[in-house]
């Protein structure tokens, strides 16, 4: 793939991470609500260790190289993930978009006939 090819996929692939990112990464406080009838962010309880982990531990964010590679037809090593995982989706998807299209190789110059 190309980094052109992989640029014009970028809207395609925030949107998959975005709706990985909303059905993988659920906080245990919005599950919980989600159960109750609470909706979302609607918790009553108080502030708790799992306040201070990221958004998406690394663990997760493997989930996400998974969906770029659907999108993109890319092999992408689980070494791209940021060890401590990332504060949000747009932050995973800056982070690990920027690397896989590191890996896609150069759009080969356009020639022009005299």
């Amino acid at each position: 793939m190309t980094t052109t090819e992989f640029d014009a996929k970028i809207p395609g692939l925030n949107g998959a991470l975005s709706d990985w990112y909303d059905e993988a990464c659920k906080t245990f406080d919005d599950s919980v609500d989600e159960v109750l009838g609470k909706g979302k962010g609607n918790s009553a309880a108080p502030l708790t260790i799992w306040d201070e982990m990221p958004a998406i531990d690394s663990k997760d964010a493997v989930g996400a190289l998974l969906v770029i590679e659907e999108e993109t037809g890319l092999q992408l090593p689980a070494d791209l993930v940021r060890p401590g995982g990332y504060s949000s989706v747009e932050d995973l998807a800056a982070d690990l978009l920027s690397k896989a299209r590191a890996l896609c190789v150069a759009a080969p110059p356009v020639s022009v006939s005299p």
